[in-house]
């Protein structure tokens, strides 16, 4: 099986990336001047343009491309379901993760997290810890199991955190309610 022009570039990128952005953006710019339809090198500068240059439109446009490209690529719907986190359209994301939930391949611990994540942002908690720990029973990597056991003490604590609030307020209110004046 002979590789392409486009993939070798493609390769040359993610070699590169992230140690050398500039490098890795002119091989991922020569790979789709060959390509136009590369999903993995449109895939790779949303990333590049969502975690190191921060242009969150660039980023979503090089993401559709991927996903125009090639519906079924799981990187493509990991990282664009963050970014969607990231520039809080959670119903956007939440729309690709139950997507990417169904294709084969994907890393479903992963999505799972993120599925999390639109949770914790909305402050739906108890849906979050529900989650993460489907997400905890769904990874098959070591590094992803990892991954969800850290969100999971995060959110374990702001429930935590939550709880010991809400008993100060009932306590707070029980005590000024048993306040009595009297003349």
């Amino acid at each position: 099986m002979e590789t392409s022009l486009a993939d070798q570039y493609y390769l040359k990128a993610l070699e590169a990336y992230p140690y050398e952005l500039s490098a890795a953006l002119e091989s991922l710019t020569y790979a789709l001047s060959y390509d136009d339809n590369h999903c993995q090198s449109y895939c790779l500068m949303g990333q590049v343009y969502m975690s190191h240059i921060k242009e969150y439109k660039k980023a979503e446009y090089y993401f559709n491309q991927a996903m125009s490209s090639d519906l079924q690529y799981p990187d493509t719907i990991k990282y664009f379901s963050l970014l969607k986190i990231w520039t809080c359209d959670f119903d956007g994301a939440l729309k690709l993760i139950e997507f990417g939930l169904k294709i084969k391949g994907m890393n479903k611990g992963i999505l799972l997290t993120h599925k999390a994540l639109v949770y914790e942002c909305r402050g739906q908690l108890d849906h979050c810890k529900q989650t993460l720990l489907l997400a905890e029973n769904s990874s098959i990597e070591p590094q992803s199991g990892e991954y969800v056991k850290l969100h999971l003490n995060r959110v374990n604590a702001k429930i935590k955190r939550m709880k010991k609030a809400s008993r100060k307020k009932v306590k707070k209110k029980v005590l000024n309610s048993e306040v009595h004046v009297t003349y």
